[in-house]
């Protein structure tokens, strides 16, 4: 059987075609795990009311405490011999669970995965591919992590909603989202997943739909240490797995690419923060010195504007960096895309 895991708050709008999509899936031996986390408005009514209509579906009421603690409610709940994840105001295709439980069966102590598409949340038009995979089948973590320090997307990568998980490796090594971050915790908590697997099965089918708030984490501006920090330790999570996997000396360019990625992340927060100019300048003096930039000022091979930001970070040109931050959070990123 499969736990199905919905974390739900405030999401009324989307709730009834998310879990439709999930009641239809083609598997059908499942059990689907709603988390009220708190809503305000008319979700855990809705909820209750599908549980009504369907025996799989199992209601959970708690006060809010963030996706994370929601997730983990379901992870403590869950019965099934794997564990999906989906987000409430997203979409599965019918043969999203069963194509993930043949990939899965056919590995050992592993994780199956398939490709994303996205829509943005409240506005109609097309689904749109996020990086797919390119291959099909069974992938070492070796050459997993390959894959995720050359592409280094978040919602691709770090989302936990295109996967399948084996619930006795997540409950025996005590893997669980950490409750009190909003920034990575769904990144370290595959990351730590991987330290207990072998393999991973890859489809290179879109079979899990994504509608991006555009009012979520990753548009708005948060203290600027703190996104640092979870930056660091997302950058250190995938070190660790790296290295323990023998792939750091052979991906070593693409493994602080990913630290690169983690600084243009932060610079965009600063472009768009309503700090001062001397906070600002501040901020980027603190990140250029951290001793883990040292990572970076030792790798010399970047691409156009990447190696901009190298430079100027090896050199200490803060005014420099400070123009790059606000150029970054001007464009929403686009700024930063090698083209």
């Amino acid at each position: 059987m499969v736990s199905i895991v919905v974390p739900v708050y405030n999401s009324e709008k989307f709730l009834f075609e998310c879990v439709q999509s999930i009641v239809r899936q083609s598997y059908q031996n499942i059990e689907i795990i709603l988390v009220d986390d708190g809503s305000t408005d008319k979700s855990g009514i809705i909820c209750d009311r599908l549980a009504i209509k369907d025996n799989r579906i199992k209601v959970i009421h708690q006060e809010n405490s963030g996706a994370g603690a929601a997730r983990n409610t379901g992870i403590k709940q869950a019965r099934g011999e794997y564990i999906q994840f989906v987000d409430s105001d997203d979409i599965l295709s019918p043969e999203i669970t069963e194509t993930l439980i043949k990939g899965i069966k056919q590995i050992k102590n592993g994780m199956a995965v398939c490709s994303i598409d996205m829509q943005t949340a409240y506005q109609k038009e097309e689904w749109k591919k996020v990086q797919p995979y390119q291959v099909d089948g069974p992938l070492s973590i070796k050459d997993y992590l390959y894959q995720l320090s050359k592409y280094k997307s978040g919602v691709f990568f770090g989302s936990p909603d295109n996967k399948l998980y084996i619930t006795e490796i997540i409950k025996a090594n005590g893997i669980y989202f950490e409750e009190h971050e909003k920034v990575g915790e769904d990144f370290v908590f595959n990351m730590r997943y991987l330290i207990y697997i072998e393999e991973i099965y890859i489809s290179s089918k879109c079979l899990y739909h994504y509608r991006y708030n555009v009012s979520s984490l990753s548009n708005q501006s948060y203290n600027t240490q703190k996104i640092w920090e979870r930056q660091k330790i997302m950058y250190e999570s995938f070190l660790y797995i790296m290295v323990k996997n023998g792939g750091y000396q052979r991906n070593q360019k693409e493994v602080v690419g990913f630290l690169m990625s983690a600084i243009k992340t932060v610079f965009v927060n600063i472009g768009v923060s309503n700090s001062t100019f001397i906070q600002e300048i501040k901020q980027i003096k603190e990140i250029i010195n951290d001793k883990i930039c040292n990572d970076i000022i030792f790798c010399n091979k970047w691409k156009k504007k990447e190696w901009l930001i190298w430079y100027c970070i090896k050199r200490g040109y803060i005014l420099i960096l400070w123009v790059i931050c606000k150029l970054g959070g001007k464009n929403k990123h686009a700024f930063f895309k090698n083209k």
